[in-house]
């Protein structure tokens, strides 16, 4: 399943503009399992970690004031569980999304 996602994302849009057929071609990328589950974890940890990153982002400009420096400089404890408790439940959505 994963495999077939990896394809149709990164690998089919490259390949149907050099004129070869995806499917035909993907599987003589990599042939070990092992590799391919290790690059596939690879992606989709960087894909997850610039999503919280961006969600991060998001909350901090919907809320007055820096979310870093309130937790940072401030020491602000219930802003860091709120933070907190939204970084998590991203996260989760986040893994339920990406393993489908």
């Amino acid at each position: 399943m994963k495999r077939d996602i990896l394809q149709t994302l990164l690998i089919a849009p490259w390949f149907t503009l050099l004129g070869v057929d995806a499917y035909a071609a993907a599987p003589q990328l990599v042939e070990n399992p092992v590799l391919s589950g290790v690059l596939s974890t690879i992606l989709y940890g960087m894909i997850g970690i610039a999503m919280m990153f961006f969600a991060f982002k998001l909350i901090d400009l919907r809320t007055p004031g820096k979310l870093a420096v309130e937790l940072t400089t401030e020491k602000n404890t219930a802003l860091a569980i709120v933070v907190g408790s939204f970084t998590l439940g991203v996260a989760i959505i986040i893994a339920a999304a990406i393993a489908g």
